[in-house]
């Protein structure tokens, strides 16, 4: 449990400590806050991370989503949160918070696979995004262009070459972390001799690396689908075809959950990336326990749980942004009429359309369901 969050004055420590004693120990109330966010934010985020990135997979595993490229995407996104979540949180962090003993330090090789493992998955999830966001973004914005790419082996392409990439890049960690002896006892910690490479450099390179390169491409993509579909709306409410409009409902359902979970990215994963960067030229000590580093240790609990609500947290966004997601998540409870989801069955339909109605449907800038 979390200590009590109120100050013990000095005039306080004089009344209780008796004479010939050390004065017991001052009580920072950053300090029991961050305490109380590892140990209760911790367990919010566990349940709701594996909870919601379970039940993402099996609805966007369903018919209505699994012909959409982007769905290949999310679940592979979902698979990655949870990972994250399990091992990250549940595998160190909650843990260490309810018993104040870091795991790692148990054994050398859990505590270089940790290492592996959470900035792999982490790093995975950020890429992972940002290709279903440019992806979604060359389907409306470049439909034609869009059509010439087969999106589903791009999309397979793309999921195995980058998980191979960052698994290559962070195979370092191996050599890495090591269990070192310090002033606190034995600990997972990095090696001394590569010290300079983990403060200085790795900092800026991953922050180039799995922020702002990522973060960039996300933005503009999110203004440039926020335009493209301001402009098509009026178009969209001409559509006479009920099938293709159906369709273009869940494709375009797919990507208000985009806009959302885009945005929640680049809001949740800027804190940690920037106290990355302060430490570099503001080094602290976590474990300290004074005014300054009590209020230090509050920020990074803080941003360490914004870090990984953005990989809890997508459940709830879609719930939220997703009326087609909110449908079929009901249908699992049979809270719903079962609906014709084939979007292949739906698009078959559509080839008997006049060819008034077909340039309708074809201006709007929205890609069908192989794109």
């Amino acid at each position: 449990m979390a200590p009590n969050a109120s100050f013990v004055t000095e005039q306080d420590e004089e009344v209780q400590s008796p004479a010939g004693n050390p004065p017991p120990k001052r009580q920072y109330k950053e300090l029991a806050i961050a305490k109380g966010v590892d140990q209760y934010g911790g367990a919010f985020l566990l349940i709701l991370g594996v909870f919601g990135n379970i039940t993402s997979l099996i609805v966007l595993r369903r018919k209505r989503f699994r012909s959409l490229p982007s769905s290949l995407y999310l679940t592979v996104l979902a698979i990655s949160d949870f990972l994250t979540i399990a091992v990250g949180q549940g595998g160190r962090h909650w843990i260490r918070a309810l018993t104040g003993k870091d795991i790692l330090s148990l054994s050398t090789f859990y505590c270089k696979v940790w290492y592996l493992i959470v900035p792999v998955s982490t790093s995975y999830s950020t890429w992972i995004l940002t290709a279903v966001t440019v992806e979604r973004c060359l389907a409306i914005s470049a439909p034609l262009l869009a059509k010439k790419i087969n999106m589903q082996k791009s999309s397979r392409r793309f999921l195995v070459i980058s998980l191979v990439l960052l698994s290559l890049y962070y195979i370092y960690s191996l050599v890495l972390y090591e269990i070192v002896d310090t002033s606190r006892g034995k600990i997972c910690d990095i090696v001394p001799k590569n010290e300079v490479f983990v403060y200085s450099i790795r900092p800026w390179f991953e922050y180039i690396a799995y922020s702002i390169f990522p973060g960039t491409l996300i933005f503009l993509c999110n203004v440039i689908m926020i335009i493209t579909l301001i402009k098509a709306r009026r178009v969209r409410r001409r559509q006479l075809a009920n099938n293709k409009q159906q369709e273009n409902e869940t494709t375009g359902s797919i990507i208000t959950m985009l806009l959302t979970i885009s945005f929640t990215f680049l809001v949740l994963t800027t804190p940690i990336r920037v106290n990355f960067i302060l430490n570099v030229y503001f080094p602290s000590n976590y474990w300290q326990e004074d005014s300054r580093a009590a209020l230090n240790r509050l920020n990074w609990a803080l941003s360490i749980f914004c870090l990984y609500l953005n990989h809890a947290i997508n459940f709830l966004l879609y719930l939220i942004s997703g009326r087609e997601f909110r449908q079929e998540f009901a249908s699992l409870f049979g809270c719903c009429p079962k609906q014709n989801t084939d979007m292949t069955g739906a698009r078959t339909k559509t080839t008997s359309l006049s060819a008034s109605k077909t340039a309708t449907v074809s201006a709007v800038p929205v890609a069908d369901n192989k794109v």
